[in-house]
């Protein structure tokens, strides 16, 4: 794996000796044996392979790459056929073509003469254009699609109910979507409003256990962490939260997450501390390459933002509605489990008992909405 100029360099030698240069390139994210046949059937038109790597700037699919470039380039480089991997971050190949000039340049049979973004800087420079066949049934789309990433969501509150005070209702849609659902949670509640008076000297557990094994299940959770900061101390560890929410956006490389808003809605300390230590890291994320695509907070409608005093604040103008008509028993069904245990679940799940919803507010944090502008769908 070399740097361009290193590259040209190292080709020197080799054009002396009139050997053929073949040149490839693509994104080759997740490799697969139709990437293996493709280089096989590509080096079979020369002497030797080069193969350009896009970098991840440069891949223009939502949520791609999966793997960084650096990693995609090791892997290739380490491919029999390969002799030499440089990265690019040029959208097209035509700088790569110019500088170093190839034999050959090779491309999937996808593309056509017509369709192919080189095709002029080849034709200039006296280039031959090869197109070889691609292995039906191979690609990395296709395994992103059947191992779940690039539509995984990930989930991040303070406290058990959270999710469910939150976007139960559209995670579950998006998990009948297709969406493989992960949650973390800081604490287990266990200074939460308690139903009994006095309270259970084991409340934590009763709702960390309530909520791993009974509302996970309801909603759909592929898979649920939860903590043991202790309950209302998070605002003293937020640039802890913030590392361990980037180790976990490392390691699901979620598409999308939710969260709360800058006030948490109630403003309780520790939601306005998992706001700040999410937001950070989603950003700090995004510019690692991780495929961060959608940031969304918890948020409630005009009248209940009136209510709790958040008209100018991000909970309280929401500028995504989500119909979840078909799930709003999900969001009763998780409220109940966790009205055994605590007061405010209760109150709620009357609340929605008398008022149903069937549309859930969000705000999109990021990418920014344009203002006025309502989005009426989230895409897995």
């Amino acid at each position: 794996m070399l740097e361009l100029p290193a590259l040209v360099e190292a080709l020197a030698p080799v054009r002396i000796g009139h050997a053929r240069v073949v040149l490839t390139n693509g994104v080759f994210d997740l490799l697969h044996v139709g990437h293996l046949r493709f280089l096989r059937a590509a080096r079979a038109l020369g002497d030797l392979l080069v193969v350009g790597i896009n970098a991840d700037s440069s891949v223009g699919k939502p949520g791609r790459p999966i793997v960084p470039d650096v990693e995609r380039a090791e892997l290739v480089a380490a491919l029999e056929p390969v002799d030499f991997v440089v990265i690019f971050s040029e959208l097209t190949a035509d700088d790569l073509l110019r500088a170093l000039r190839p034999s050959v340049y090779v491309k999937g049979a996808d593309y056509t003469i017509d369709t192919l973004p080189e095709a002029a800087t080849a034709r200039m420079l006296g280039v031959e254009i090869q197109f070889v066949p691609l292995v039906e049934g191979h690609s990395s789309s296709a395994l992103i699609e059947a191992s779940g990433a690039g539509r995984r969501v990930l989930t991040v509150y303070a406290h058990p109910d959270d999710e469910s005070f939150g976007p139960a209702a559209v995670c579950a849609r998006l998990v009948s979507e297709g969406a493989q659902l992960h949650g973390l949670w800081f604490t287990s509640g266990e200074h939460g409003a308690p139903v009994q008076d006095p309270p259970p000297p084991n409340l934590g557990q009763l709702r960390a256990a309530a909520l791993v094994h009974e509302v996970a299940r309801v909603i759909g959770y592929h898979e649920s962490t939860l903590l043991s900061f202790e309950d209302g101390t998070l605002e003293n560890h937020v640039a802890d939260a913030e590392q361990i929410i980037l180790f976990h956006l490392r390691r699901v490389r979620p598409s999308i997450v939710f969260t709360f808003g800058p006030a948490g809605i109630t403003r309780h300390p520790d939601h306005v501390a998992v706001h700040r230590a999410t937001l950070a890291a989603f950003h700090t994320g995004r510019e690692e390459g991780i495929p961060l695509r959608e940031l969304y907070f918890d948020a409630v409608p005009p009248k209940v933002a009136r209510d709790l005093d958040l008209a100018n604040q991000h909970d309280g103008n929401p500028n995504t509605f989500v119909d979840v008509t078909d799930f709003q028993h999900v969001k009763r069904d998780a409220l109940a489990i966790h009205a055994r245990y605590v007061a405010d679940a209760v109150e709620r799940l009357e609340r929605l008992q008398r008022e149903p919803m069937p549309v859930e507010p969000l705000y999109r944090a990021w990418p920014a909405v344009p203002e006025g502008t309502q989005l009426r769908t989230i895409a897995v």
